[in-house]
């Protein structure tokens, strides 16, 4: 078996561009801390789950034996922080972090609306991402992303054009 080099972890989940890499960054300065950013292996428990959480039991002893392997070669001793934060996909299995991790701190980060779909929209728009996207392609992007079904009406969304703004697409991102 592998130890665990850290006292202690800390997760960070964040809804992406709101300044996580940037804290992540400020807190590896610190000679108490090793951060580490979006690991891989933590980063596809997202495409592993099953829409009904049917696999959860199973993923987590997956992610409690990452952890070990993640910080291996530290050698920062007890006193260390381990802290990890996650890609922002992360963000809807919270609960299996915490499940497998409940004695770590979870911490989550996150953007006002507005600065979020404006720093969404101008992304968007350097990817050259259409100005307008037919909603039934707004609903697979939110089924994928979100890796179960999604109903805009549970948002009351109902009454939705069929056509929507790419800033209205963020918006309903930001949403979920």
């Amino acid at each position: 078996t592998i130890s665990v080099s850290c006292a202690r972890f800390i997760f960070i989940h964040n809804i992406g561009r709101c300044g996580s890499t940037l804290r992540h960054k400020a807190l590896n300065q610190s000679e108490k801390v090793i951060s580490l950013s979006e690991p891989d292996v933590l980063g596809q428990i997202r495409y592993l789950r099953a829409m009904d959480g049917s696999r959860d039991t199973h993923l987590i002893p997956l992610i409690q034996s990452s952890l070990p392997w993640l910080f291996k070669n530290t050698n920062y001793g007890e006193s260390k922080v381990g802290i990890i934060k996650l890609r922002h996909q992360c963000i809807d299995d919270i609960d299996v972090f915490w499940r497998a991790f409940p004695d770590a701190q979870h911490l989550f980060l996150y953007r006002s609306a507005e600065g979020w779909v404006r720093s969404m929209y101008e992304l968007g728009l350097r990817w050259n991402s259409p100005i307008e996207i037919e909603l039934t392609e707004v609903q697979s992007m939110l089924e994928k992303c979100q890796n179960r079904s999604v109903s805009l009406n549970d948002f009351g969304l109902k009454n939705l054009p069929q056509k929507i703004s790419l800033a209205e697409h963020y918006t309903i991102h930001w949403l979920m």
